[in-house]
């Protein structure tokens, strides 16, 4: 019997195949049936321009083509076959044309593979030396379909040119597979959904190209987003309904018919299904990857920090994050809460994407003046400023970066947008991630806005819509997500403000209602590699500075991606002339000590039942030579303590070597170790790194040592750490 289900496969795709190449000369849209021969007009394939005219630099030395493997370096993915076009020979700065022969428009549809910039570089159609319309990319590399409808111009003389007038960032247009059609290319397959129930159910595979989903209500294109959709899915990822409850819904599957799989995308939408809890909803928080102690969304990607706040008891904690998985894209904000910045509380997606773009960066802050006069009962109105990512999307296409507002009445639970956004336009290309926060002392609203390089922008409002540029400031070394707050210093009654970038390096200095003026060299608040987007929360009680960076992880294919560091607890302190920020884990962290294991001797050799401790670690050292190990399973920290550096390694390869210098003759070492990663604070918090290490599954096995007897251990204490899933 499986010897004929195998032969009737077989038969059915060399049926499949024949279907394809009597359809269509290269390439066949859906549904294939009843349809005359697609018209080629050109796919590069033959390694040159051929009898295609290039004017000015951008398309290279003609007649030749870039090769894949330079296409592939540069980012370029899902072009037809080896070859493509792409005015990136010369870089951002080339420019120059590249026009087509003369061909007749003889089918409905004119179709090929976009991407690339969308200022000022475009595919256009010609006829009688006119553009009938253009088309742009979307700022990125990966080529997408476009099909335009032609039929207005069935059996006109037209060509086709490809444009680049653009010297600046995502300044070059790349372009593939010409061809005319009686219908859209495509595998498009569409199903009507009367909402019933909260959550639609999606299947993902890891291994598939992704494809795009749309959604119409009253036959207008209301939502969209990529994902890997599978007829044969690893995980399911869920949408939250429940604004579209009661009305028919069309879901409509839009797959690249060039794609090796796009028949089995397309078919995953017999698999949709309505519920009210999402898919797999048993499983979440129970996978073997899942950090024990730092925050992790149930299903798909997590990213930067956003609008993070305290209000009415309640840690608020939003990010940037693709709902539909485990790849950047699809930019929403995600949003959790905690009563004790330790156990959170996944809640729907705060802020979605609209047709000004999806959602980037920002910060949330309480209008408690009720400036915005949307405030209802008791409860002040919570204002979070996102930057609209305008072009990073198909119902985006061609608009700009600009500043949004969306605003909760309910304490931080139910979103709106507002209805007169955006209250920023653009004021440089891509300026992004608005941070924005009350300054008392003078009495304004400020905004600090990444422009562009090294640049932010400091804005000034008094009513929280309109917004007016006071001032710059440059960060070396830095660019997006500024973080900017006032902190007290340790043992005075002096303050400072800090400002930080994506990566954490700041600087410490004044504020004087319009200029920020930098005190110090530019310092880094975590040296890890791995970790970006430092924010701190807003409104917090007691005027404590509490901050959380995001990480990422190295686990493979999981249904999750990425996590936040544990929350961070900042003290500014002065050393000498120079201002130092420290940071150490909040104090709530003791919550979730379990067995705790503590020792006053060396050597310590101790192993932990479970995958997940808290390390605290002192040592004196009473003269200058030998070396002080602490070895974590695979992970090695080893202080030289004549040349005052420590050496970090990982599974033998050395990773970080620091210079740190005694502290009163005291080396104090702290590590929270959770699966796949780790966060080390040295001196009391001065130097902090988040790290990758091992996986490790089972029990940790933590030695330490010194090679002298000149090295006392002060104190040595090791615990098991409970499992905020599980142990509430």
């Amino acid at each position: 019997m499986k010897r004929y289900v195998k032969i009737g496969s077989w038969l059915f795709f060399v049926i499949f195949i024949l279907s394809l190449i009597t359809c269509s000369e290269k390439l066949s849209p859906q549904p294939c049936p009843e349809q005359t021969k697609n018209v080629l007009i050109e796919d590069f394939e033959t390694q040159t321009f051929r009898n295609w005219i290039a004017t000015g630099d951008a398309f290279g030395q003609y007649p030749y083509l870039v090769p894949t493997q330079t296409l592939r370096e540069w980012g370029n993915v899902g072009f037809e076959g080896n070859y493509m076009i792409s005015s990136y020979v010369n870089g951002d700065k080339g420019t120059g044309t590249l026009t087509s022969p003369v061909f007749t428009i003889n089918r409905k549809y004119l179709n090929f593979l976009i991407s690339g910039g969308f200022e000022d570089v475009y595919v256009a159609l010609i006829i009688d030396g006119e553009e009938i319309f253009r088309e742009a990319g979307l700022k990125t590399r990966k080529m997408s379909w476009v099909s335009k409808d032609v039929s207005a111009y069935m059996g006109q003389k037209a060509q086709i040119r490809i444009i680049d007038n653009s010297t600046s960032g995502w300044g070059f247009v790349d372009a593939d597979y010409f061809c005319l059609s009686d219908n859209p290319i495509g595998v498009i397959k569409r199903k009507s959904i009367k909402i019933e129930k909260k959550y639609l159910n999606l299947p993902v595979a890891y291994y598939i190209d992704a494809e795009q989903v749309n959604i119409f209500c009253n036959s207008n294109k209301v939502y969209e987003f990529d994902i890997r959709i599978s007829s044969r899915p690893d995980y399911w990822v869920y949408l939250d309904c429940e604004q579209w409850y009661g009305q028919t819904i069309d879901l409509e599957i839009s797959s690249n018919p060039l794609h090796s799989e796009a028949n089995v995308a397309a078919a995953a939408i017999d698999l949709i299904y309505q519920s009210d809890e999402p898919a797999e909803k048993d499983l979440f928080y129970t996978e073997p990857y899942r950090p024990y102690y730092h925050y992790t969304v149930a299903r798909a990607w997590l990213t930067d920090v956003c609008g993070i706040f305290y209000y009415n008891g309640k840690w608020h904690l939003q990010y940037q994050r693709n709902p539909f998985g485990i790849d950047w894209g699809n930019m929403h904000w995600g949003h959790a809460v905690s009563d004790d910045l330790l156990h959170w509380q996944e809640l729907d997606n705060s802020i979605l994407p609209d047709s000004l773009g999806p959602i980037f960066a920002g910060m949330s802050v309480i209008d408690d003046q009720n400036l915005l006069g949307l405030q209802q009962d008791a409860e002040h109105t919570i204002v979070s400023f996102y930057t609209a990512a305008g072009g990073f999307s198909n119902m985006s296409k061609g608009k700009k970066h600009t500043q949004c507002i969306a605003y909760s009445t309910d304490g931080g639970y139910n979103w709106k947008k507002y209805a007169n956004n955006p209250v920023l336009e653009e004021v440089c290309t891509e300026n992004r991630d608005p941070h924005v926060f009350w300054d008392n002392e003078h009495q304004q609203w400020i905004m600090v806005l990444f422009l562009l390089g090294n640049s932010y922008g400091f804005f000034q409002s008094q009513d929280l819509v309109n917004w007016q540029l006071i001032s710059t400031y440059t960060l070396p070394g830095e660019f997006e997500c500024p973080d900017f707050y006032k902190i007290p210093v340790t043992g005075s009654s002096e303050y400072k403000w800090v400002f930080s970038g994506v990566h954490g390096y700041y600087q410490v200095g004044q504020w004087n209602g319009r200029n920020f003026i930098p005190e110090t060299n530019v310092k880094d608040l975590d040296f890890g590699a791995m970790t970006f987007v430092p924010r701190t929360f807003g409104n917090v009680p007691d005027c404590r500075i509490i901050q959380i960076w995001n990480t990422g992880e190295q686990f493979g294919y999981i249904p999750f991606r990425n996590q936040m560091t544990f929350p961070r607890e900042l003290e500014l302190r002065k050393k000498g002339d120079d201002y130092i920020l420290y940071s150490l884990p909040v104090r709530e962290i003791n919550q979730l000590h379990s067995t705790e294991y503590q020792f006053g001797n060396l050597p310590v050799s101790h192993s932990v039942p479970s995958s997940a401790c808290h390390l605290k670690v002192q040592f004196a050292v009473a003269d200058a030579t030998g070396k002080i190990s602490l070895s974590m399973n695979n992970m090695l920290f080893q202080y030289d303590i004549g040349k005052q550096n420590l050496i970090i390694a990982n599974n033998g390869s050395v990773v970080h070597d620091l210079s740190i210098a005694l502290e009163n003759g005291l080396l104090t070492l702290e590590l929270l170790s959770d699966i796949g990663f780790m966060e080390l604070f040295l001196n009391s918090g001065e130097i902090v790194g988040t790290l990758f290490q091992p996986v490790n599954m089972g029990s940790i096995s933590i030695n330490i040592n010194a090679s002298d007897g000149n090295v006392l251990l002060n104190d040595c204490r090791i615990y098991e750490m409970k499992n905020i899933w599980r142990d509430k």
